[in-house]
């Protein structure tokens, strides 16, 4: 009945402006392409150029990162107050247009052109066992679909749109939605935080709850290390085992306690405990120092050199 009514006789209605005039007009011609089957995307690009206003595009595009060029995720690429400065905006007028956009892709027909992009990240992470990190999505065959945009970025948005089947923490994708990643997150640093130092992975995986990743990911002894690594503070052993970055001056104990010379130079600390930790969780001699000079088991002898507190080893003569 509406397709037979002129301009003029919609904008009669109460509460009918230009501007529902002009969303209804959109959405009768999104139904003449159902109809007459033409309503085709190649690429995430065109499906955002149909459904968001030029503002919302531009805003969430910087929001997400969407032209960055390197393999990247994040939902805060550039802030609130950088996007604004560069506009004459408050921060909240760019939240709003960020808010509004996401509503808008939300909607039923912008959901469901979207639907086989969330399908095809899902893919990504399923032959990757369950989970990929950004530089996965972007070096995989079917990143073309998310083009010309960083396809990290890309996944990341679509992902918030239609949540409930994608999460991402810190750079990792994974098949386990976020709800999901933050119990793990919680259940995971409770047990290091009770273990106090390094734990192998079997108790750490049975304190986080096997049926929690058992039914999302098809391999979750392999997911829940990539998870671990990819938490905040949290370090990994180059003998598979894991611990919280506050709990590193107790790994340093155990390795200055098996060598028959103490104390050491905080740098040389730094180069023991990167030797027993991974790469990925490689700290620096300040990370260290910072750890040393606040922990109740190390005490300051001389300059930058620290041993274990109680230690009575004398320090060894300077060369």
């Amino acid at each position: 009945m509406l397709r037979e009514w002129r301009a003029d006789d919609l904008l009669a209605l109460r509460s009918f402006g230009v501007r529902t005039l002009k969303q209804t007009h959109s959405f009768f011609r999104l139904c003449r392409k159902l109809e007459n089957d033409a309503l085709e995307f190649p690429d995430l690009k065109a499906v955002l150029a149909e459904f968001l206003l030029p503002a919302q595009l531009h805003v969430l595009g910087r929001r997400y990162g969407l032209n960055r060029t390197d393999a990247m995720a994040a939902r805060d690429c550039e802030t609130l107050q950088q996007i604004a400065s560069g506009h004459r905006l408050t921060r909240e007028r760019v939240r709003q247009t960020a808010a509004a956009g996401i509503a808008r892709l939300r909607r039923r027909l912008p959901g469901i052109c979207l639907g086989p992009l969330l399908g095809t990240g899902a893919a990504c992470l399923t032959a990757r066992g369950g989970a990929a990190s950004a530089r996965e999505v972007a070096e995989s065959p079917d990143a073309a679909l998310f083009a010309p945009y960083n396809p990290p970025g890309a996944l990341l948005l679509v992902a918030d749109v239609l949540p409930g089947r994608i999460g991402f923490m810190n750079g990792l994708f994974t098949l386990a939605p976020s709800a999901t990643l933050s119990t793990i997150e919680q259940r995971a640093r409770a047990g290091l935080a009770a273990a106090g130092g390094p734990v192998d992975l079997n108790p750490l995986s049975d304190h986080v709850g096997a049926p929690l990743l058992s039914e999302l990911v098809p391999d979750r002894t392999a997911v829940l290390p990539r998870i671990l690594t990819h938490m905040k503070d949290v370090l990994a052993t180059r003998d598979g085992r894991y611990l919280l970055d506050d709990h590193a001056d107790r790994l340093a104990a155990d390795l200055l306690a098996s060598r028959p010379v103490e104390p050491l130079h905080f740098e040389a600390i730094t180069g023991l405990l990167n030797n027993c930790l991974d790469e990925r969780s490689a700290l620096s001699p300040t990370q260290v120092l910072m750890r040393l000079s606040r922990s109740e088991m190390f005490e300051r002898v001389d300059r930058g050199r620290y041993r274990i507190r109680g230690s009575t080893t004398l320090v060894p003569p300077e060369p």
